[in-house]
C-alpha cells in the first residue's frame, strides 16, 4: 500500500492561533488554478489496469470496518508517517531539504479533505516526491511546507505547486495479476513551486550516478517524513457472527516531521529500481511519509538521498513488514530531464506573458 495520509474528512480545520492559515490560501489557489492541475498532473497512468491498481493500493478514509475479502478493493485514499523515531529539528530539515506536502482533494460528491505526503527540495523551486501522492483525480491544489509542524506555519514557510510531472512509467506493467512487491512502480513525481524555497533551505544531495549506490543487505539508512507514529492501523477481528472484519485503529502524529536512524536494508530489487527495507520491528516509514527520503551517510560525513518512500508490503496497510523505496540512482536521467523541462516551461511561459 502507498504511504499517503488522509488527515481530515473535510477541509475545515485551521492553524493554531497566531499562525498563517495556509489551508484557506490553499482553497484560493485551487479556485484560481481550476482545471489547470489536471493539465499537468494527469498525463499520467498507462492503462485502465494501472488506474485500478492505483485505486486498489492507495489508502482509505478510515471506514469503521470492511469485510475482509473485499477490503483491498476499496477505492479510497491513505496516508503515512515515521514510526519509532524522534522529532526532527528545523536545522536538520533545512540541511537536508525535507518538505511536507498538504494536498487538497475533492471527491465526486464535492466533499473536500487534505492528505499528507513528504518530499525533498532538489533545486531552488523543484521538489521530488512519490507519483502516487499526486496521481489521483480530484486533487485541487498542493501546498509545500517548509516547517517541521504543519499546524504551526507562517506565510513565508509555504509555497504552492504550479506545475509537475509523474514518471511516464508509473505503474507500467503493474496489474491485478502481478506481484506488486516485486514489480517496480517507478513511483516518482516532480513538482515545480510557485517561488523559490526559503534561502536557508539547502537542496537534498542526490547520487551522481547509479554506481554511487550499492546498498548491501543490512546496510543502514535514515528515514524522514511527516507521517503517523503508529505502525498498526488495522486489525482483523471477528464479529458476533464469527465473520472476519477489518477494524480501523486510531492514528496520530501526522503533520510533524520525524526521523529514524538505523533502518536495515533487506535487499535491492533485481532490476535495482527499488530498495526493500526491514520494518519487522514496527519502526520506519508509514502513512504520510510517502515521497519522503531515505538517506545514507557518505564517507565525508554528509547525507545523500538514495530513496523515495513508495509503499509497504502489508496488505492491511500496517507498517510492520517491509517498506519499499524507489531507488533515486536508477532514475537520475529522468529526474534531471524532467526538472529541466519544468524550469524551461515555466521560463517560456513567463516570457510569453510579458
Amino acid at each position: 500500500m502507498g504511504f499517503i495520509a488522509l488527515t481530515q474528512e473535510h477541509c475545515s480545520c485551521g492553524q493554531s492561533e497566531g499562525h498563517f492559515d495556509f489551508l484557506e490560501k490553499l482553497q484560493l489557489v485551487a479556485e484560481k488554478q481550476g482545471d489547470q492541475m489536471k493539465s499537468w498532473m494527469f498525463e499520467k497512468l498507462n492503462s485502465a489496469a494501472a488506474v485500478t491498481m492505483l485505486l486498489t493500493f492507495l489508502a482509505s478514509c478510515a471506514p469503521e470496518s470492511k469485510d475482509l475479502p473485499t477490503y483491498q478493493n476499496q477505492s479510497t485514499t491513505e496516508t503515512s508517517a515515521i514510526v519509532g523515531g524522534v522529532n526532527a529539528t528545523l536545522d536538520y530539515q533545512k540541511a537536508n531539504g525535507i518538505v511536507g506536502l498538504t494536498i487538497l482533494m475533492e471527491d465526486k460528491f464535492g466533499q473536500q479533505g487534505t492528505a499528507t505526503c513528504t518530499g525533498t527540495l532538489i533545486a531552488r523551486n523543484i521538489v521530488l516526491t512519490a507519483a502516487h501522492c499526486i496521481a489521483e483525480d480530484g486533487i485541487k491544489a498542493i501546498a509545500v511546507i517548509f516547517a517541521t509542524d504543519d499546524s504551526k506555519v507562517t506565510k513565508d514557510e509555504v509555497r504552492y505547486a504550479v506545475d509537475g510531472t509523474i514518471h511516464q512509467d508509473f505503474l507500467k506493467g503493474v496489474d491485478q495479476s502481478s506481484n506488486t512487491d516485486t514489480t517496480a512502480w517507478n513511483d516518482l513525481a516532480i513538482l515545480k513551486l510557485s517561488a523559490d524555497a526559503p534561502v536557508e533551505f539547502k537542496t537534498a544531495r542526490l547520487p551522481a550516478s547509479i554506481n554511487d549506490v550499492n546498498l548491501l543487505p543490512k546496510s543502514k539508512v535514515t528515514l524522514s517524513g511527516f507521517g503517523i507514529t503508529n505502525a498498526v492501523v488495522r486489525r482483523v477481528v471477528k464479529d458476533k457472527k464469527g465473520n472476519q472484519r477489518i477494524l480501523e485503529l486510531p492514528s496520530s502524529g501526522s503533520g510533524v516531521l520525524r526521523k529514524i536512524d538505523g533502518i536495515l536494508v533487506k535487499q535491492m530489487s533485481a532490476d535495482k529500481k527499488e530498495i526493500i527495507l526491514d520494518q519487522s520491528k514496527s519502526k520506519g516509514a508509514c502513512h504520510g511519509d510517502s515521497g519522503g527520503p531515505a538517506f545514507v551517510q557518505t564517507a565525508d560525513g554528509s547525507t545523500m538521498q538514495v530513496g523515495v518512500t513508495s509503499r509497504g508490503t502489508n496488505k492491511l496497510g500496517n507498517c510492520d513488514e517491509s517498506a519499499i523505496y524507489t531507488n533515486v540512482a536508477a532514475h537520475l536521467p529522468w529526474i534531471a530531464e524532467t526538472s529541466a523541462k519544468l524550469v524551461a516551461k515555466s521560463t517560456a511561459t513567463q516570457v510569453a506573458t510579458k
